[in-house]
């Protein structure tokens, strides 16, 4: 049995949750139905989990209908929060209309959102090292096995598959059917993982100083290496038109955005910018491109224009994010014209000493991408534990729908509240 806490306009109720053949009963009399083709086993405690009958097939939208991972109600420390409020909130931030938090059992390493199956794609190495699928939606979890200690998880531009980078392997996951279909060894330790949507993997190295990409083919483990003119370490990302990627450094000063043309084999990387600006603007070590390709976001709020030819033509600078010295992670809604994100509070504290908003990564940042200023900010809630207990949430990553209808972001508690499970997926109306 799972217990939810739902807070609406001040009042505090509980449900509690049964397993009932595959529809899920609550004490108010509705019901939440498991995936098709799954049915539900009672498992007390701590609640429910959806199996696969017979068949596995897959249902019209795409869903698993009997194939691969099983589907829960979030483990033992699931507790879900609702408010609704809106209007202003505290420090100049505004209170989302409502928010959703739910909490993990499991410690988040890395995550993607896909849009194609409303879900979050996270990895974790506590208590074991798995991939979880979560629709944003239902709150069902289904869980994938990985055969070790995941350090980055991608996926691909249809939002259907995904790929894990570890120590000296790769794999690929099947999101729908929820199951792992190929590893590879891979001759480097990983630090960051791209995907293309014909299933080739890209990954950047941990260690060493100038090193190599190192592309996979799934067929045959086919491992191609780059030149080494790319700095370990660096984030990667795979241009929507997918003939080019881009990694951007840290640990360097100045520091750049590199290419890698993927038309030629091996793939030749340099400075996309031709050296032009050398020094002039600093990146901070991460980077997220726009859907159209034509921008890319950095994590000290400096942009780059991305000319047409993206795997040859040299990139310029683009203008930077209004007030913004340093990113933790960004998403965009291009429908909307906005960009969400969420400040980095150690790297803006470290460098800017007393000057830093030590409440920085506590709010959901909106600016519009035209002129990239900024518009609003929303607070995230705070991390709400059973019995009425709460902490200040900071927030770890941020997803968005492509109208900006909801903010998924994953956060986690701070410190100071001594939470055993401290991370928490929190669904905002904006």
């Amino acid at each position: 049995m799972s217990l939810r806490i739902t807070h609406l306009a001040g009042a505090l109720s509980l449900l509690t949750l049964a397993a009932c053949g595959g529809r899920i009963l609550t004490d108010e009399g509705s019901s939440v139905d498991c995936p098709p083709g799954f049915v539900c086993t009672p498992v007390c405690p701590p609640g429910f989990i959806c199996t696969p009958d017979s068949g596995g097939s897959t249902s019209s939208n795409g869903q698993p209908t009997g194939a691969g991972g099983s589907w829960s109600s979030g483990g033992p420390s699931a507790v879900t929060s609702t408010g609704a409020t809106g209007g202003p909130g505290p420090d100049g931030g505004v209170l989302p209309k409502s928010s959703t938090m739910t909490t993990l059992d499991y410690r988040v390493v890395d995550a993607e959102l896909s849009v194609a199956l409303s879900s979050l794609v996270i990895v974790s190495d506590s208590p074991s090292n798995a991939l979880h699928i979560v629709d944003v939606t239902t709150g069902m979890d289904r869980v994938v096995a990985l055969p070790a200690a995941p350090v980055a998880v991608t996926i691909d531009s249809t939002g259907l598959k995904a790929a894990v980078a570890y120590d000296a392997h790769v794999s690929w996951i099947d999101l729908p059917a929820g199951s792992l279909t190929k590893t590879c060894d891979i001759s480097s330790n990983a630090f960051d993982v791209a995907l293309s949507s014909t299933g080739t993997a890209y990954v950047m190295p941990r260690t060493d100083q100038w090193i190599s990409l190192h592309v996979i083919e799934p067929a045959g483990c086919v491992e191609t290496l780059s030149n080494e003119n790319l700095r370990a370490a660096s984030h990667i990302a795979l241009h929507p038109g997918e003939k080019a990627l881009f990694a951007a450094d840290q640990g360097l000063s100045p520091s750049r955005i590199d290419r890698c043309d993927l038309t030629t084999s091996p793939p030749d990387c340099d400075d996309s910018e031709g050296q032009a600006d050398w020094g002039t603007y600093s990146y901070c070590g991460n980077l997220w491109i726009s859907a159209d390709g034509a921008r890319i976001y950095s994590a000290c709020g400096v942009t780059l224009k991305v000319p047409g030819n993206a795997a040859t033509g040299l990139c310029s600078y683009g203008g930077t994010l209004t007030g913004v010295s340093s990113i933790q992670h960004l998403s965009e809604a291009p429908q909307a014209q906005k960009v969400v994100m969420i400040q980095d509070l150690s790297y803006d504290c470290e460098f800017n000493g007393p000057d830093c908003d030590p409440t920085a990564d506590t709010y959901v940042r909106v600016h519009e991408t035209n002129f990239l200023g900024f518009e609003t900010q929303y607070k995230l809630p705070d991390f709400a534990f059973p019995g009425g207990i709460s902490v200040v949430a900071h927030g770890r990553f941020v997803f968005t729908t492509p109208t900006m209808d909801r903010l998924i972001a994953i956060v986690q508690a701070d410190p100071k509240g001594g939470a055993l499970h401290d991370f928490a997926i929190d669904v905002l109306v904006p």
